[in-house]
């Protein structure tokens, strides 16, 4: 039934027309459709305004420097992520194709983004873990979901005791006395909910790919506050999963947080 209701609502059909009845399921579908429609109007609406912003954002950057203390060293042993028990915990495809709070995927690539932000338009790699055991889960999506079959993994680095990473906070304390408003450019999270549904840049990607295309070499990634709890996740730069499977190593982990 529900890919009867998916399929009339992408055709544009009425519900008799496609052989669908019932007084609940047409409540149910006309509810359905008015959601959709609320969302696709806010995706379009995200799109204009990160367009505007990340455009914004971009003009002001390109004359800025790097500061080498934007880069803190963390010495933390372990991290964590947390994926569906069939995905490579280790594989950065996701992060391609949807794109990320700090890095542009395919769905935000376009040949206007790469007319406009050259090279800093364009999709690359990256793999978020993040520091806290429990908020794993709500990084995740699953938390409190006793049925979920997810995974958690712990993760380290397989080459050095320390990540030198960006820390975002004083990032934007620095930048700010040239950007006035770009902590409130630089949003906390989507407004539509996953990444994979903004179809231009956000201010928060363009941010990011900046850092990554003027940072020291040795610059492992963005380490930022959660938008859903209070502990820090980090941003890892890599080139594809293959870098991601050489810088790092993964681990079931015993406490499932």
């Amino acid at each position: 039934m529900i890919r009867k209701l998916v399929k009339a609502f992408i055709s544009g059909k009425d519900l008799i027309v496609a052989g669908i009845s019932g007084d609940h399921i047409f409540k149910d579908y006309r509810y359905f459709r008015i959601l959709l429609t609320r969302v696709e109007k806010v995706t379009k609406s995200e799109a204009k305004l990160n367009q505007s912003q990340s455009n914004y954002l971009f003009k002001l950057l390109e004359p800025l420097t790097f500061e080498s203390d934007w880069i803190k060293q963390y010495f933390r042993q372990t991290y964590y992520r947390r994926v569906g028990r069939l995905i490579d915990v280790l594989d950065t495809a996701g992060s391609l194709s949807d794109g990320g709070r700090y890095n542009i995927g395919g769905a935000q690539t376009s040949s206007t983004a790469v007319k406009e932000f050259g090279n800093m338009g364009r999709k690359k790699s990256a793999l978020y873990i993040c520091e806290d055991l429990n908020g794993v889960r709500k990084e995740y999506g699953d938390e409190g979901m006793a049925k979920s079959t997810a995974v958690t993994y712990e993760i380290k680095a397989a080459t050095t005791d320390a990540l030198n990473l960006i820390d975002i906070d004083t990032v934007l304390i620095s930048l700010s006395s040239a950007i006035p408003n770009i902590a409130n450019l630089v949003p906390m999270s989507s407004m539509a909910g996953t990444w994979v549904d903004i179809k231009y840049p956000a201010p928060s990607q363009i941010l990011a790919h900046w850092l990554r295309k003027n940072a020291p070499e040795n610059t492992d990634g963005i380490r930022f506050k959660s938008a859903v709890g209070d502990y820090y996740n980090i941003c890892l730069f890599l080139h594809d999963t293959r870098d991601c499977k050489a810088r790092l190593i993964a681990q079931e982990c015993t406490r499932q947080g």
